[in-house]
């Protein structure tokens, strides 16, 4: 009797150790997924907002853009990593060079583009318009921020 419930605890314990295998191994590939289908991201774009210019690429799943603030002149080229899954976007930060400083000034709203200096993970949806080329990013995590953008090529693999 003792040896039939020792089994059947182990069976409970094996069961249990594979439900937690299986469900780690699911969020892992839920978690990697949107990065691995952007690595077939072959795509430009342009943003030209009334506060700054943004042209980007993104090649095999990095995505490098160059930011222009056109108040204070602060320009920045960034790398990211490029991650889609549907219309949901990921970018995840690899690196920032400043490429020429902001002008000194007492208005500190010239300086709004450095919110999302160095965020590690920005998340936002990316939505086509009825115009060829014509999309809508709209970012909620970290900041809440929308961009009328062009661009032209393939987001990803899949989406």
């Amino acid at each position: 009797m003792r040896s039939t419930n020792a089994l059947a605890n182990l069976q409970t314990i094996a069961t249990s150790k594979r439900f937690v295998a299986l469900l780690l191994m699911v969020s892992v590939v839920w978690l990697l997924y949107p990065f691995a289908n952007g690595l077939g991201c072959s795509y430009r774009f342009t943003h030209d907002g009334e506060l700054n210019l943004q042209k980007g690429k993104c090649r095999s799943g990095v995505l490098s853009v160059y930011i222009e603030n056109k108040a204070s002149g602060r320009v920045i080229n960034k790398t990211m990593l490029w991650g889609k899954r549907g219309s949901e976007i990921y970018t995840l930060f690899i690196s920032q060079r400043e490429v020429k400083p902001a002008m000194v000034t007492k208005n500190q709203a010239l300086y709004a583009d450095t919110f999302y200096d160095n965020q590690l993970l920005i998340v936002g949806l990316l939505l086509e318009t009825k115009q060829p080329n014509q999309y809508v990013s709209v970012f909620d995590y970290p900041f809440d921020i929308g961009y009328d953008i062009t661009l032209f090529g393939k987001t990803s693999f899949f989406d």
